[in-house]
């Protein structure tokens, strides 16, 4: 199969035209290291996603953190946090599998959905005790949060 551009989706190397994210990952894996928040913001279309991807894999790969890559996309629209907390919470739990195959159980049963002001950072907390390694968070499609969700789930991962 010939290599084209991709416009839908992370890009796959062999498969689709893009550039290295190599320069990038080392000043980004630099931030990681001091323990430092960031936000990549870009064009649509112009390798988020695949940069993120990238990221998760080669700090799996270095052995001192666990990487856990996380799309939001399905909770756009829910203004309200009430709902929307708990959808954010359903997509982390959805994608825990990544991590390897293991039980997961200490860190989702049971959780409170009702205490929306809480369940995210509750969450967290519990899955950074079942881990060996510090944990990194990346969040894609912050963007599709609205309103009360985006201002609760900001607040829960700055108080968390």
């Amino acid at each position: 199969m010939n290599r084209f551009f991709n416009t839908a989706g992370p890009c796959v190397p062999g498969e689709h035209y893009l550039l290295s994210s190599a320069d990038r990952l080392d000043e980004i894996a630099g931030l990681v290291e001091r323990k430092q928040y960031f936000v990549i913001h870009a064009a649509r279309q112009s390798g988020k996603t695949t940069l993120l991807l990238d990221l998760r894999n080669s700090l799996e790969a270095q052995g001192r953190h666990r990487a856990l890559y996380c799309s939001l996309e399905a909770v756009q629209g829910v203004t309200d946090p009430e709902k929307g907390l708990p959808a954010i919470v359903r997509c982390l739990i959805g994608v825990l599998p990544a991590l390897g195959a293991r039980d997961w159980s200490s860190v989702t049963d049971p959780i409170d959905f009702a205490d929306y002001t809480n369940v995210l950072k509750l969450l967290l907390q519990r899955f950074c005790v079942a881990l060996d390694k510090p944990l990194v968070l990346l969040f894609d499609e912050v963007d599709c949060l609205a309103e009360g969700t985006l201002v609760t789930f900001l607040r829960q991962l700055r108080d968390g």
